[in-house]
């Protein structure tokens, strides 16, 4: 075995900041796998090392004097070892096979300490009913990169007052009319933190009582600098509205913004201006609206100062100060937009999780929103909606157009079993996008192609997680976290298929048959009793694009199966018991079939069957270490934006991981996902054919009565086992009774014996039976473009054939009028009536395991 070889240089690894994540990969080679440990040296406070390599975590730059830990504002040096190893197993013994040795180095700056610089006491004097002007309390921080937050621990600050986390104090003193002392001072404790220090200090607000400002006043001492003769005892209403900028506008465009005020005892109260407004507005003096068109400036910046007042209109000489506002005026809007999304958005297959968006961005700064163009004809695929962040969320309807149900061909000859033919859809959709305050308007057309990759659709099946109230508790106090889920690093927050984990939810099995219910109850007979599972480490992996760009993270929780060993390998699905059970009786157990996560999902496939086989992209696309995860048992906790899920893990980790395998994750039942399936009638049919003839447009084949007409028009029927086996294919109904079914077909060849006709699963309601177009401008048009012999009638009464180039030869698909053409599913099979039901689990069925457990 070759000893690792580093590929890290050794020596300085970085500078980095205190109090900010950080983390690279150590990296060696050998032939085995490669582990990592720290044999000398110190890491830096903060900082860890795993076996994988991976040096990470939150520094802290810290010194010690005489053993006691002490901040410092200088840069930390620590130098370390790391050992690279190989092991394996001997006897049960771990031994080490390969090692080398490398020294690092890794700086931090030094510690950010945040301290009050306002002085404690006293910081403010006013009388209630006033709307004191804000009121900053200073601190300070060596770190411009810090944020300080401003919380109140203690204490109280006067009613109406308030203080944000910057510590900026506002509001207006709600007055007492029952105040019989002159004064009142309220005490309160102000904390203020960058995360990392905090400082605490205890402030206090002087308020009189304007109320008991009278002459007869004997509280009121001569020696007091604060109150004057003139302070009268009346309460004036005031204007709540900030005092400065109320923002800015262009020239030539109508403008509105209302000022608020209020009077404590309720009486009405008017505004008024107390200098010139800005051009084109006026005051109502009612409602406090400022509102007007402001004429054109040209492309100048103007900024406009003006004050207002506001009076009690009952004692006309309860009236306030003037209040100072301004309004800057810029020149027209530049509504230019640039969009940041192609045309054409790509493809995706029926059934899939859409990961589409559209983005642009206003050259003028304005944030955008989108939604689709009112009034256009506009159409995303089914089972999809725009949101107004730009994200086209959901999962595309199984069932698109298809001629026959998918069984409808082209570029064949007549009385054949061709393989079906179907068409990729093209949908066309304007989308507007407009700035919040209406400025900007525009629009642009994009398409989606949908694939039909699968003529029927499958079920996905997953466990979920029904903890009792406590653990839900502890569930919502780690899911709901902003600090431990930062918005700005999550991914599509606003789609319910990605962003931040609302339950537990463990996804089983993907791509299953959309079988019967009573079919998926039979596959739980073996393999299935209650059992319970444990939410392991934190991991997180990533989605590729098919260029290799990362479309998005996964941070995830390990789902740990007790019967499956730490190389993945699970117990037998049957396993023979050495010595039965209850011998010699009738109750006698000689095998049993343990319920490990793979044999139950085996045992559900074996019996139901399996549509497709893919899996979520971040399963299947290719991990920094090179290796493909495949199939893996996990709790997709969050999906984080390209280069974010380590930064999300580890909070994770510091913060909650250890109470993860708290969690009550008791499995009983299954939850199959039936949103995409619930108008999918399931059941097959088989009929044994009494008789059967054809006229040359139509064929009957007649059958033992039924109770029910066994299917409905539209619906897709194959005749097998016919004799001539000319009339052997795959025909849609065109008319059906209990005992007969007709389907369109040219043949008139004389029946002999035998057959069967079987209307096998089938979207509900069906679809017209007839489907019309524009013969004179789109079929001609196609015609007159391509080398072809047609045979068509209107409404498709008789079947029509097409053979393009060289009948017999490899013929090239069929192209319909350079896609103009359009073929659209004529019953939105995918959600309820609701529209509101996207993505719900209102469909969803529940499957419980018949057993408590492997005996019972």
């Amino acid at each position: 075995m070759s000893q690792p070889t580093w590929v890290t240089p050794a020596g300085t690894l970085a500078t980095i900041p205190e109090g900010v994540f950080y983390s690279i990969p150590l990296v060696a080679t050998a032939d085995d796998t490669v582990f990592y440990s720290v044999i000398a040296g110190r890491l830096p406070p903060g900082i860890q090392v795993d076996q994988t390599g991976v040096l990470a975590g939150l520094p802290q730059a810290i010194s010690e004097v005489q053993g006691v830990a002490q901040p410092v504002v200088n840069d930390t040096t620590s130098q370390f070892a790391i050992r690279a190893f190989t092991k394996t197993t001997v006897g049960g013994v771990t031994v080490i096979t390969g090692l080398a040795d490398r020294t690092f180095t890794l700086t931090v700056t030094g510690q950010s300490t945040v301290t009050w610089t306002t002085p404690a006491g006293l910081v403010l004097t006013d009388f209630d009913g006033s709307q004191i002007e804000p009121l900053t309390l200073a601190y300070s921080d060596p770190d411009p990169n810090s944020t300080n937050t401003v919380s109140l621990v203690a204490g109280a600050l006067p009613p109406g007052l308030a203080v944000s986390d910057q510590g900026v104090i506002t509001g207006y003193i709600t007055p007492n009319p029952a105040a019989t002392q002159t004064t009142a001072t309220y005490s309160f404790t102000l904390r203020v933190t960058n995360g990392v220090s905090a400082d605490v200090r205890t402030f206090s607000i002087l308020v009189y009582a304007r109320s008991t400002m009278t002459a007869d006043n004997t509280q009121v001492t001569a020696d007091n600098t604060f109150i004057t003769a003139d302070i009268s005892p009346v309460q004036t209403p005031i204007i709540s509205t900030p005092t400065g900028s109320i923002g800015s506008t262009r020239s030539d465009n109508f403008f509105a913004f209302q000022f608020q005020g209020s009077y404590y005892d309720g009486d009405p109260i008017e505004f008024e201006a107390t200098t010139l407004l800005p051009p084109g507005l006026i005051l109502d003096p009612v409602s406090g609206w400022l509102y007007g068109l402001i004429p054109f400036e040209g492309i100048v910046t103007n900024t406009y100062d003006f004050s207002l007042r506001v009076r009690d209109v009952l004692v006309p000489s309860a009236v306030s100060d003037a209040y100072a506002f301004s309004l800057t005026v810029t020149g027209p809007v530049n509504s230019d937009v640039i969009w940041l999304t192609p045309a054409d958005l790509g493809a995706i297959d029926n059934g899939a999780t859409s990961t589409f968006y559209v983005a642009a961005e206003n050259v003028a700064g304005l944030a955008l929103q989108y939604q689709l163009k009112s009034g256009s004809d506009s159409r995303l695929p089914q089972g999809l909606q725009l949101l107004p962040s730009g994200h086209i969320a959901g999962r595309v309807s199984f069932d698109t157009f298809a001629l026959d149900g998918g069984t409808t061909t082209f570029d064949v000859g007549l009385n054949t079993v061709d393989q079906p033919t179907t068409f990729d859809l093209v949908n066309t959709f304007t989308v507007t996008a407009t700035s919040v305050n209406g400025l900007v308007d525009v629009d642009k057309t994009f398409s989606i192609t949908v694939i039909r990759r699968y003529d029927q659709p499958f079920h996905n099946l997953y466990i979920q997680a029904m903890p009792p109230p406590q653990d839900r508790d502890l569930l919502a106090s780690l899911l709901q976290n902003p600090t431990i889920f930062p918005p700005d690093l999550i991914y599509r927050a606003d789609d319910p298929n990605f962003g931040v984990a609302r339950r537990v939810i463990y996804n089983h099995a993907y791509g299953l048959t959309a079988a019967t219910l009573d079919d998926y109850v039979a596959s739980l007979d073996l393999n299935h009793y209650w059992k319970n599972l444990v939410l392991g480490d934190i991991r997180t992996a990533q989605a590729l694009d098919d260029a290799g760009n990362v479309i998005y993270e996964v941070v995830y929780s390990a789902v740990i199966d007790d019967l499956v060993n730490n190389d993945g390998q699970s117990v037998s699905k049957q396993v023979v018991l050495a010595f039965p059970i209850n011998a010699d009786t009738p109750a006698q157990i000689d095998s049993v079939y343990p319920n490990s996560l793979l044999n139950m999902r085996d045992q559900v496939i074996d019996t139901v069957g399996q549509v497709s086989r893919v899996l979520p992209r971040w399963m299947l696309t290719r991990q920094d270490n090179g290796t493909v995860l495949g199939f893996t048992p996990a709790w997709v906790i969050a999906y984080a934006k390209p280069g974010q899920s380590k930064q999300i893990a580890y909070n994770i980790q510091t913060q909650f991981a250890s109470q993860l395998n708290l969690i009550d994750f008791r499995v009983d039942r299954y939850e199959l996902d039936n949103f995409l399936t619930k108008n999918w009638d399931r059941e097959s049919i088989t009929l044994n054919i009494n008789t059967l003839s054809g006229n040359g447009n139509i064929v009957t084949v007649t059958y033992a009565t039924q109770v029910a007409a066994p299917a409905q028009p539209g619906a897709t029927i194959i005749i097998a086992g016919v004799t001539p086996s000319v009339y052997n294919g795959v025909y849609q109904v065109v008319t059906c009774t209990t005992s007969s079914i007709t389907f369109r077909s040219a043949i008139t060849n004389a029946y002999i014996s035998g057959g069967t006709v079987t209307r096998g699963p089938n979207w509900t309601p069906q679809p017209p039976t007839l489907t019309t177009f524009d013969l004179s401008r789109e079929l001609a048009t196609w015609i007159n473009d391509a080398d072809i012999i047609c045979t068509w009638e209107d409404n498709f009464d008789t079947l029509a054939t097409w053979t393009y180039g060289t009948p017999g030869a490899n013929n090239l698909g069929t192209i319909f009028d350079g896609g103009s053409l359009q073929f659209i599913t004529p019953v939105d099979m995918y959600s309820s009536d609701n529209s509101t039901t996207t993505n719900t689990t209102e469909f969803d069925k529940y499957l419980v395991f018949p057993k408590r457990n492997i005996l019972q």
